[in-house]
């Protein structure tokens, strides 16, 4: 198995397990709608290495991001897989939360930030959630 897959096996495994867990949790839920997630590494595919700050790649996915999208999320994370050489690798990684987007603007989403960053690719993960905005008990007045 390649490094790609082994990747993608991993960041699949912890979306899933993620899925599970604020599926069953209940908020009154009154909308149905796809979430996408955008994992983006940051090591340059050309030399391997990170070409600039972990703090400009995030600026420059955001960038990005506003062009297509009302709002977003944008959390740290750090993906590890083993090597075709057989060497344990790591990368500094963006994971881009999405929503109120259809499959169409994700996939050219993902193709910019893969190009803006110098990417072999983009993971783009699709789930189906039921979404509701709790509002505090301040807002609610």
């Amino acid at each position: 198995m390649n490094k790609w897959n082994k990747i993608l096996m991993g960041v699949l495994i912890a979306a899933l397990c993620a899925v599970c867990f604020w599926g069953g949790m209940n908020m009154n839920a009154n909308q149905g709608s796809d979430n996408y997630t955008l994992y983006i590494g940051t090591n340059d595919k050309d030399t391997g290495a990170p070409v600039r700050s972990f703090e400009k790649s995030k600026e420059l996915v955001g960038e990005v991001c506003q062009k297509y999208l009302e709002g977003y999320t944008l959390s740290d994370a750090k993906g590890y897989w083993v090597g075709d050489d057989g060497k344990p690798c790591s990368e500094e990684t963006i994971v881009c939360y999405v929503s109120g987007i259809d499959d169409a603007s994700v996939q050219k989403l993902a193709k910019e930030i893969g190009q803006e960053l110098n990417q072999n690719s983009v993971m783009v993960t699709k789930s189906q959630v039921q979404t509701s905005f709790v509002e505090s008990a301040e807002s609610a007045k």
